[in-house]
């Protein structure tokens, strides 16, 4: 599970076409005790030039939630996460797979 960015720079290198974007499957969740009733989630964004390309590069993200979603699926919530963090002004195109 993951998500192409229709163009998308790398290393500051011009726009690449179509950069695959996953968790590959794993993230953490944490209570934070400090703050009642938030969650922090821990995962790695793995870009590669395709599904099935080696990793050209991964970055670690941390973000919180105030309640887990039920069901209790993070993928969404964490791939919505990303999307914002790599495009904040609503940009460019991702394609969900």
């Amino acid at each position: 599970m993951g998500f192409t960015i229709e163009t998308y720079s790398l290393y500051g290198l011009p726009p690449l076409p179509n950069i695959y974007c996953s968790i590959q499957g794993s993230y953490s969740v944490k209570k934070d005790r400090a703050v009642k009733g938030d969650y922090q989630i821990l995962c790695t964004a793995y870009f590669s030039a395709s599904k099935n390309d080696p990793v050209i590069t991964q970055k670690d993200m941390l973000f919180q939630i105030e309640a887990l979603p039920s069901p209790a699926n993070l993928y969404i919530s964490i791939y919505e996460y990303i999307k914002g963090q790599l495009d904040p002004h609503h940009t460019l195109s991702f394609t969900d797979d």
